[in-house]
């Protein structure tokens, strides 16, 4: 938690939050995982501190993939060793990658069934909320879902918090 707070006062604009994100929004956020038969192919974009993450791992099965983007090294490093090293090390089945990268810029390969996000748009200019979404539904399987969420009640909250670049927006 501690690290999350830091990061997220350094880099706010990325992180777009002062906390993480809670089990409930993650349970409900990745439910539709459950509901797909296998091998499934999951992408999570904005992985954090892993929030998301723990929730995908825990509906993963033998064969599926997991590919999670996450552009704060910070938080990757995290992600990888407190995460997805030790499930991977129980899991040798379940291919995982994390990318440290901005998902407009990433790897990435083949179409998934489930794409989760937790990125924070309001924090985004349009053209680049835009950019993200053309990807992310051009890396979408043709029946797969699509999760993401808004932080509420953030849309004007943001400006006392943000740059002169912000407020102008």
């Amino acid at each position: 938690m501690i690290r999350f707070v830091r990061e997220a006062l350094s880099s706010f604009k990325q992180t777009g939050s002062i906390v993480p994100s809670s089990r409930a929004l993650s349970r409900r956020i990745t439910a539709s995982i459950n509901a797909s038969p296998g091998p499934r192919r999951v992408l999570e974009v904005g992985a954090g501190t892993g929030s998301f993450s723990k929730a995908i791992l825990a509906h993963l099965r033998p064969g599926d993939t997991f590919d999670a983007i996450e552009v704060n090294p910070v938080f990757c490093d995290h992600l990888l060793k407190e995460i997805i090293e030790p499930f991977q090390k129980a899991n040798p089945e379940i291919s995982i990658r994390v990318l440290n990268d901005l998902v407009q810029e990433a790897n990435l390969s083949g179409e998934y069934d489930h794409i989760v996000c937790g990125l924070p748009f309001n924090n985004f200019p349009l053209h680049i909320v835009r950019l993200i979404f053309r990807v992310m539904f051009s890396n979408l399987a043709p029946n797969g879902h699509l999760s993401f969420f808004e932080y509420w009640g953030f849309r004007g909250g943001r400006y006392p918090v943000s740059g002169a670049a912000t407020r102008r927006m």
